[in-house]
């Protein structure tokens, strides 16, 4: 039992020692130690003992490749040359900057056999030179990581040729990798090409790569694709394809296979002489995802793509969430050239379907004048198959014939149908006929479908059809801005012959993966709309989004008409969340949104419907102004900015307020340090949303002034002084008010006031004695007094001094209020300074003025007394005290003898008072309300003189 036992345990050992024996003779590494082209250690030894093994091995380099290394090959190297046996090899290089293998531009590089599976990473292959594949020829499952191909040449395929057996087609799988200055140069008319590799046939998968600088005399300056291939997060730039007598084009990749992008940048491609598709040339398949071609250059038609196929063999173009701009489609001399299409060329029923996407800044030019049928039309796109553009931007692209938008030239046929759902078309420009879209082909009727879009403020600068040309089937819901030269359009929701009120900014992020045009916020489009079952807009934001305070059109769904649907961006939340208003003149910051919500910004039109502004303050009507509203929890304080663009002065700017709704006032909460004339900005800090307005605050200066007194007879009469400045006339109203004074609980008030107005010399000006005698004009100030026995004066005055004189008629004495308001704050003068002087008495009844600053303020308060004696005043207060006060009547500062303790701040105005016991002070104030109570010290009485100076 025991030697049973044993003996077992022995076979169990053995067994698993040959088992380990077999694993270790299956899967080898071989290691490269040198930089010969063979013999032991190379490269190419390597290769040659793995290829004898029968299933994976490994090669890799020795420390000594941490320095970089180049090996030169003297042939190409074959990959599992042993077609009877599936080898499995992956060669680890050390780096592409460490290793360089260089075919001197001799010799390929590498073949592999296939049914094998090899990979290779980390290197650089470089000056290889052979036919097919100037670097690689593949016909097996190939894996390319991190490696730079550079300077290689073929035939065909300048550094990557892949295609099969027979029997057997390559697989390809590139990562990270690059290829630069590639070259092609087989003269095969209409055959070779692909200076970074051409694929005969089998599944190709690239990401993550760069293919630049590559040049082919056939198509396909980067790629050309005869399999099924997938590129992503890709860079195809600056390759150039096409000589004389070839027209296969590409400048970027030639596709006649099937072929997917996403996430992918064609950019500063080149078709060359006679060729087509400055991007890309596609006879096949093509599908373009989150992707921009752009800035390339067709010297025939297709600046961007040129597709072209028939509906027969399913050949198609699906565009979605991409952008194809900047390119442009040349064309040369006499009638056998061509030169189409600035952006997409689609010819010979090639089914095209492009969503969610912008065509911007593409040229067609028109090179011969001779051949403006052939040349320079279709700025944005040219099409002779069918289209069907949804969710789409068409904007500033240029026809230097005619259609500077959208040309569909198909003699006719279900193999032409255009239609257009939920797009934009505008600002294209023709330097001939039609800037927007139209039909060229008179047999070509019925054939076009439009439907929820805008097509409008397209330019034709040599004929009258703007924005649409022939004969259209509207299926409702549009607004087309000039409809001269098109029948169709009238259905209903149709618009004609307005202005959408697009934003005048033009192509703009407005959040999304492609650029659109947003809408003014009283645009006609706005919620005019029917979506056509799209649940979604160009930015994938959902549509419709219906605004409660804008009807709906008739039968429509509340959607916006075009490819952007109006809405308030999301608030997320977070700390210090700006939210921007559509039309980019406003912008809220939240200091902290705990919730999500929509911030909406519905525009106050006209702004001075928002409600009444503080006194002296002018609502701008070309200002922004919106009604905000958000869904969103927040957290206190708001900070809201305006753009206001209207005001060009820069001393007129300091004036801009913004002004907040709150219980039903306007009130200014504008952040004073906020305002930025360079940028014309303008911030306010509130607690709430509400309505916001922009508004002028009144110039700097004194608007109201005020003086409440016992009026007695004689010298003790009210005198209220004020002097106008500048050189402009003003316009002011005068009160003296007695009766409505005891709705106030003021006891005995003067009963029937008269008012005189006297200028420096003395002289009366004009007077009043019940106001009702001149009603009409004081009336339409809309400070008239409220008892008829009251007095005004509506006067305009030049610059200089002047009196106003309140007495009682027939000598009656009381209690008086004497007033002046500036009526014209704007024009170039203001109420500089105001006196008042009369009897100061005690309680109720010492003095107290009042005045209105418009603006933030630096003024000088006066209290005279002893110095009236000089004037021959009689009856002087002896020592008069001051108080400044605000509205609410909070005490701000007070004096009693003026060089206590002010003295210097005070002398440094030049308004020091000749008596030390008389009082002064100097105060920078807020625009606001103040009172200043003039009372003799320890209860006595006198004529007394209150004054206002305001300082520049």
């Amino acid at each position: 039992m025991k030697t049973s036992n044993l003996l077992g345990k022995q076979l169990a050992i053995a067994l698993l020692l040959s088992i380990a024996e077999v694993i270790t003779a299956s899967a080898a590494t071989f290691t490269v130690t040198n930089t010969n082209d063979s013999g032991p250690g190379s490269l190419r030894q390597a290769v040659l003992d793995a290829n004898a093994g029968t299933t994976a091995d490994t090669i890799v380099f020795d420390a000594s490749f941490n320095t970089a290394k180049t090996i030169t090959l003297a042939s190409e190297i074959a990959l599992g040359a042993n077609a009877n046996v599936t080898h499995i090899l992956t060669i680890v290089g050390p780096g592409k900057n460490l290793l360089t293998i260089s075919g001197n531009n001799a010799v390929r590089h590498f073949k592999t056999t296939a049914g094998d599976t090899n990979s290779i990473s980390g290197m650089t292959l470089a000056n290889g030179n052979g036919t097919p594949g100037g670097s690689i020829n593949n016909s097996s499952t190939l894996t390319l990581t991190d490696v730079i191909f550079a300077q290689n040449t073929a035939n065909d395929g300048g550094a990557i040729y892949s295609a099969g057996n027979g029997t057997t087609s390559g697989v390809l799988n590139i990562v990270s990798c690059t290829f630069t200055d590639n070259t092609t140069t087989g003269t095969n008319i209409n055959g070779n090409g692909g200076s970074a590799m051409t694929i005969n046939s089998g599944n190709v998968t690239i990401t993550n790569s760069l293919m630049t600088g590559g040049t082919t005399l056939g198509g396909g300056g980067a790629i050309r694709n005869g399999g099924t291939m997938a590129i992503s997060n890709t860079t195809i730039s600056n390759n150039t394809s096409g000589g004389a007598g070839n027209s296969d084009g590409g400048g970027g990749i030639h596709n006649s296979g099937e072929l997917t992008l996403s996430n992918c940048t064609v950019i500063g491609n080149t078709s060359g002489e006679d060729t087509r598709g400055g991007g890309i040339r596609n006879f096949f398949k093509l599908t373009l995802i989150n992707s921009v071609v752009t800035e390339n250059t067709a010297t025939e038609g297709g600046g961007g793509i040129y597709g072209s196929g028939s509906t027969v063999s399913g050949e198609f173009m699906n565009i979605s969430n991409s952008t194809i701009s900047n390119n442009v489609a040349n064309a040369g001399t006499g009638s056998t050239t061509f030169g189409q299409a600035g952006g997409i060329y689609i010819g010979g029923g090639m089914a095209t379907t492009i969503t969610g996407s912008a065509i911007s800044g593409n040229t067609a030019r028109l090179i011969d004048p001779l051949q403006a049928t052939r040349q320079g039309n279709g700025g944005a796109i040219y099409t002779d198959g069918p289209l069907t553009l949804i969710n789409s931007t068409v904007s500033d692209n240029l026809a230097e014939s005619s259609y500077g938008g959208i040309q569909d030239s198909n003699p006719g046929g279900t193999s032409d149908i255009v239609t257009i759902i939920n797009s934009t078309i505008a600002n294209n420009r023709a330097s001939g006929n039609v800037g927007g879209f139209g039909s060229s082909s008179t047999s070509d009727v019925g054939q076009q479908f439009v439907s929820n879009s805008i097509i409008a403020d397209n330019i034709a600068d040599g004929g009258t059809s703007q924005d649409v040309f022939g004969s259209i089937g509207s299926l409702g819901y549009n607004i087309i801005g000039n409809t001269t030269g098109s029948t169709g359009f009238g259905t209903t929701g149709d618009q004609l012959n307005i202005d959408p009120l697009l934003d005048p900014a033009g192509l703009a992020d407005n959040g999304g993966l492609t650029q659109t045009i947003a809408l003014q916020p009283n645009s006609p489009a706005i919620d005019k709309g029917k979506s056509a079952d799209v649940i979604s807009d160009q930015r994938s934001l959902v549509r419709p989004f219906d605004h409660p305070s804008i009807a709906n059109a008739s039968g429509g769904d509340g959607s916006d008409i075009g490819a952007l649907e109006d809405q308030p961006p999301n608030t997320p939340p977070g700390n210090d969340v700006t939210v921007e208003a559509p039309a980019g003149d406003a912008s809220v910051m939240f200091d902290s949104v705990t919730q999500t919500g929509f911030t909406i910004f519905a525009a106050i039109v006209p702004p001075s419907s928002a409600g009444t502004p503080p006194a002296g303050y002018i609502i701008l009507d070309d200002a922004p102004a919106y009604d905000i509203t958000t869904t969103a929890t927040f957290t206190a304080p708001i900070t809201v900015c305006f753009t206001v663009n209207a005001i060009t002065d820069a001393a007129e700017f300091a004036r801009v307020r913004i002004l907040h709704g709150e219980d039903g006032v306007l009130v200014d909460r504008t952040d004073r340090s906020s305002l930025d004339f360079a940028s014309r900005t303008v911030c306010a800090q509130v607690d709430s949303l509400s309505p916001f307005v922009v508004a002028l605050a009144p110039a700097p200066g004194l608007l109201n002034i005020s003086t409440r007194l016992q009026v007695l007879t004689g010298d003790q009469v009210l005198i209220g002084g004020f002097i106008i400045t500048g050189t402009d006339p003003k316009l002011v109203i005068l009160r003296a008010i007695g009766p409505s004074l005891s709705g106030f609980g003021i006891p005995n008030p003067l009963a029937d006031p008269v008012l005189e107005l006297r200028g420096a010399d003395g002289s009366l000006i004009t007077s009043n004695d019940n106001w009702t005698s001149d009603q009409a004009a004081i009336e339409a100030t809309g400070l008239q007094p409220t008892n008829d026995l009251e007095s005004a004066i509506v006067a305009t005055l030049d610059p200089g001094s002047y009196t106003a004189i309140m007495s009682g008629n027939n000598g009656g004495t009381g209690v008086g209020l004497v007033e002046a308001y500036d009526l014209a704050p704007d024009v170039a003068s203001e109420l500089a300074n105001i006196s008042t002087r009369g009897f100061v008495d005690t309680a109720d009844n010492v003095m107290i003025g009042g005045f209105i600053l418009g603006s933030e303020t630096t003024v000088v308060v006066r209290a005279i007394g002893p110095t009236l004696t000089d004037f021959g005043v009689a009856n002087a207060l002896a020592d008069p005290t001051l108080e400044l006060r605000d509205v609410q009547g909070t005490l701000i500062s007070s004096n009693d003898n003026w060089k206590e303790p002010n003295e210097a701040e005070i002398e440094a105005t030049g308004l020091q008072p000749g008596m030390d016991a008389e009082s002064a002070l100097v105060e920078i104030l807020p625009a606001g309300a103040y009172t200043a109570i003039l009372a003799g010290a320890g209860g006595t009485t006198g004529v007394g003189l209150v004054e206002v100076y305001r300082l520049p």
